[in-house]
């Protein structure tokens, strides 16, 4: 689908189009996801430049992160954890496009164990430092289970091992939202 738009952003009217949707859903979300995206990569590329050469990106979806930094550099072995039919998806969009250095592995993340899915999986060490991702997950999983995968990680990977997670803070009425969100997204 984005490939099939992507000609269109060079058009103006396309983009006040996107523009104005976004204003009646959740003002600068655009913006906010183009940054967040740009730094987590940033901060992937920064840890594979100290010598990090394990990546899991957890609930990856259809982000290209994993694809990115294995074929951006081959010696490095990524994992991509994410509901098995959001793989299935995943897999027949790359097809042969999918780089050798990563593995999409169906995991329903509300379940199961984190370090079987990885040690069960060839070429995966405990022992050695790895970048872990988890953008846009965490909210979705309730606090015990997030913390059963932050005690996983934390198990299951080697020292100077990074974490980079986005989250979103409790509404005093127990939601979360963004802040200047429309009512009809809430």
């Amino acid at each position: 689908i984005i490939r099939q738009l992507l000609p269109y952003t060079r058009h103006h009217w396309f983009r006040r189009a996107c523009w104005f949707m976004e204003s009646k859903g959740v003002p600068g979300i655009l913006l906010h996801l183009a940054l967040r995206k740009r730094r987590i990569a940033d901060t992937a590329r920064a840890a594979l430049g100290t010598g990090i050469r394990q990546v899991v990106v957890l609930g990856a979806g259809l982000d290209p992160l994993g694809q990115q930094l294995a074929g951006e550099c081959p010696e490095v072995r990524c994992w991509e954890l994410d509901h098995p039919s959001t793989q299935r998806v995943k897999a027949g969009l790359l097809g042969s496009a999918l780089p050798t250095g990563l593995r999409l592995l169906p995991r329903d993340l509300q379940r199961g164990s984190l370090a079987a899915t990885l040690t069960a999986r060839e070429g995966y060490s405990r022992e050695e430092a790895t970048f872990f991702a988890a953008e846009g997950l965490l909210m979705y999983l309730s606090p015990h289970r997030v913390r059963a995968l932050l005690r996983s990680m934390a198990q299951w990977c080697g020292p100077e091992s990074l974490l980079v997670f986005t989250f979103m803070e409790p509404q005093p009425e127990g939601g979360v939202h963004f802040r200047g969100q429309h009512p009809l997204v809430t």
